[in-house]
Parts: structure tokens; C-alpha cells; sequence
């Protein structure tokens, strides 16, 4: 894979995201020759777009009958999440928070757990899951020596190196510079 290692992992999660929207399109609309509206869709529109060059983006019908819908959902949600940041009493009680919808419609944490279990299952197999696990195991141990190194320089760079005892016979720790 093109990414590095400690990305790998991630890669590998939207790569799968990827794989399985394709094949969950396949199988929606390819198996049942009445299901197949999307081709035919495509065909129809390349056959018209090939005839007049003008209308090579879009039909004006595909445009409005998709676009306009789309357009009006996303400044509807713009305006609900303005309204819910600075004037929430504009609002009726149950728009006051996305709470009302079910927990997938408003957080991508269910659908994160779906993948997860599919990189779970890749990871007996795949080395750069195994690398990208060591990586993670790593990081605490890091993390600790840098804490280490942080509390030395807080210290002014002394290090205690040995235990002694002072002239009352209490033990304390001797310094030295580093």
C-alpha cells in the first residue's frame, strides 16, 4: 500500500468501506434484470448527452428532480444546526438536539464498529494490520519515556542516579547533571 505504516490501518478500513459499497451496489441492483433502473438511467442519459453536446453535465430534468431535493435538505439541516447553536427557543423542543434520530442517523459510531469487525477479520492475514497493532503497542512505552524525559528537564536536568544518607542517617538521592 501507498501510506505509511502508521496509517495503514486506516487506509486499509476505507479501502474496505469502499469494497463493500461496491459490492453492496452490485448486489442491489445488478442480480434482478427489473432492478436494473441505474444502468438503464446511465445508458439513456449517455445516448442523450452523445446527441446534444449542450447537455453534457446533467439533464435539466435530472438536475432539478436531484439536485433541488438535495439542495433543500442540506440548508434545511444548515438552518436547524444554526438555530440549535444561537437561538435553540426558535426552536420546538424535540428539534432542540439531533436526539431524536436513531443513534446511526447521527453518529457514525455504530457504522465505525460494522468496520471494524471486517478489519478484525482482515487482521489474521494481513501484515500491515499486525504492523499497525505494533505500532499502537508501542506507543505507551513511548509515551512513558517521554514523560520521563519531560520530568528531567522540569528538574533543571538533574537526574538522581544514586541513593545516600545524609549526616543523619536519613536516605536521599544524589544528583547529578546531566
Amino acid at each position: 500500500m501507498a501510506s505509511p505504516g502508521d496509517r495503514r490501518a486506516n487506509a486499509l478500513q476505507i479501502s474496505l468501506v469502499h469494497f463493500l459499497f461496491n459490492i453492496s451496489g452490485i448486489l442491489l441492483w445488478y442480480p434482478v434484470p427489473c432492478t436494473r433502473i441505474p444502468i438503464r438511467l446511465a445508458k439513456g442519459l449517455g445516448n442523450v448527452t452523445a446527441s446534444h453536446r449542450c447537455l453534457s453535465l446533467a439533464g435539466r430534468s435530472v438536475l432539478v428532480g436531484v439536485g433541488a431535493p438535495l439542495l433543500t435538505m442540506l440548508l434545511i439541516i444548515l438552518l436547524i444546526n444554526i438555530l440549535q447553536k444561537r437561538k435553540p427557543v426558535f426552536l420546538p423542543p424535540g428539534l432542540r438536539s439531533w436526539s431524536f434520530l436513531p443513534l446511526w442517523a447521527r453518529s457514525l459510531d455504530p457504522w465505525d464498529r460494522v468496520v471494524e469487525v471486517f478489519t478484525a477479520m482482515c487482521c489474521c492475514w494481513c501484515k500491515c494490520c499486525h504492523l499497525a497493532a505494533a505500532v499502537e503497542q508501542e506507543r505507551p512505552e513511548q509515551r512513558a519515556a517521554e514523560r520521563e524525559q519531560q520530568e528531567r528537564q522540569q528538574r533543571g536536568g538533574h537526574e538522581p542516579c544514586d541513593v545516600g544518607r545524609d549526616a543523619g542517617g536519613n536516605e536521599t538521592e544524589i544528583e547529578e547533571r546531566v
